[in-house]
């Protein structure tokens, strides 16, 4: 039997269209973690809900691969825009990743003891962003499997365990990191898969811009999957 290709998502919003383009499909469950045994026409897929978050989605990724051998991964879902220049229904496809979740303090904190925590171990100890990367051979796929596709970018994500609203930090951190977007499970995913050698790519919508005023919108979830069920057949081998 060919080795399925895993497709994630951390929420229901961000499965609902992937998990009925596999039906019939097997239903698993391992602990909290939810998985959909199908394919979409002659590609067997396996469907993972990771919850939210880079400790949930670091070990559904591992229980994934253990269980499932996938031959490459497609993380997707929504994110935030990092940039006015996004709007929503934008969709950014992950050449690399920025971890965004540790920081350090000075070691006076003067008198707010949470407002010196700053931006820390993600950067080098030269001050250069470290980054996970996507696999060389999925992007080729995405680059020709989207190339029709109006509002598509290729660059780098912002992952972590955070949801920063303050337009100027946003802008800040796009500044300091390129960064267009920012989500919750793309940087464990990566850094997971490559551990693992397991080929990996991220595919997020902008659901929401913070500097532009533009509110949440849960129906842009559907996008990202459109284009996840129109990369699968470019990477069906």
């Amino acid at each position: 039997m060919k080795h399925p290709i895993l497709i994630q998502g951390a929420m229901d919003s961000e499965l609902t269209l992937l998990i009925q383009a596999t039906a019939p499909h097997k239903f698993e469950q391992v602990g909290n973690f939810r998985f959909w045994k199908g394919a979409v026409a002659d590609t067997p897929v396996v469907i993972c809900k990771t919850g939210i978050g880079v400790i949930n989605a670091a070990a559904a990724t591992a229980l994934a691969v253990q269980r499932y051998s996938p031959r490459c991964i497609l993380n997707q879902g929504t994110a935030g825009a990092h940039t006015r220049a996004l709007a929503v229904g934008d969709v950014i496809v992950g050449e690399q990743v920025c971890y965004l979740s540790s920081f350090s303090t000075e070691r006076s904190r003067g008198e707010d003891p949470l407002n010196p925590w700053k931006p820390a171990a993600f950067q080098s100890p030269e001050g250069e962003t470290i980054s996970y990367h996507a696999n060389e051979v999925m992007l080729r796929a995405a680059k020709a499997a989207l190339a029709d596709e109006p509002r598509v970018t290729f660059g780098c994500i912002g992952s972590g365990d955070l949801w920063t609203r303050d337009p100027s930090s946003l802008q800040a951190l796009h500044d300091m990191h390129g960064t267009l977007c920012e989500e919750m499970e793309a940087a464990a995913v990566y850094l997971t898969a490559n551990n693992l050698g397991v080929p990996v790519l991220s595919i997020r919508v902008i659901s929401n811009n913070e500097g532009t005023g533009e509110p949440f919108d849960p129906n842009s979830a559907l996008r990202a999957q459109e284009l996840t069920l129109k990369l699968l057949s470019f990477l069906h081998t």
